[in-house]
């Protein structure tokens, strides 16, 4: 083979070759990650329009029968004293009761350590009630708490029937309910 062949071979056919073949494997490398990106950005937007169906979803959820304003109400009363709180609360519950029907009996800080609270290390306070009266009284009011108060949890519940002799005294129950009250973390406020 002649020396003028080999360079037309060369220059002509293979570094062209060579070349053709160095820009298709590049063009090739950046359409990949091209396809790779617009694959990315193409979840990422799916992503986020799946996002704000769901939180308009929650926001329409939030808006009806008035729970907007019951988390802002629960957010207001998680800065006032639990103890008032739950007293005032629990008058309200009481008064909207048939006259005679629950008669609260005692109410004060529980004594001894919480299973409950001790285990999870979370701070949280401890409150017992006694009540004697009958059983839809109480449980309307124990409703009523946990409605208004949603960071109760009732840790306890001990129910009895009045030990007397007299007929009437005997078809009332005795109650001894106690809550923790889990408390809001400063930096969450």
């Amino acid at each position: 083979m002649s020396r003028h062949r080999k360079a037309v071979l060369i220059f002509g056919f293979v570094g062209p070759l060579v070349i053709a073949l160095l820009v298709s494997a590049l063009l090739l490398g950046v359409r990949s990650k091209v396809f790779a990106k617009y694959e990315l950005r193409s979840k990422a937007k799916e992503g986020l329009r799946v996002a704000t169906v769901e939180v308009e979803t929650v926001r329409k959820f939030m808006e009806s029968d008035g729970r907007l304003d019951n988390l802002r109400n629960w957010e207001e009363d998680s800065g006032k004293d639990f103890f008032q709180l739950f007293s005032q609360s629990l008058d309200e519950s009481m008064s909207q009761l048939p006259e005679g029907s629950l008669r609260r009996t005692a109410m004060g800080q529980a004594d001894g350590a919480s299973s409950i609270g001790s285990a999870s290390g979370l701070s949280h306070s401890r409150i017992t009630l006694s009540f004697e009266g009958n059983y839809q009284a109480m449980q309307s009011v124990m409703a009523r708490l946990e409605a208004k108060i949603p960071t109760l949890i009732l840790e306890d519940l001990e129910i009895v029937r009045n030990p007397s002799n007299n007929r009437t005294e005997r078809n009332i129950l005795l109650f001894r309910v106690t809550y923790i009250n889990w408390e809001m973390a400063e930096s969450g406020r």
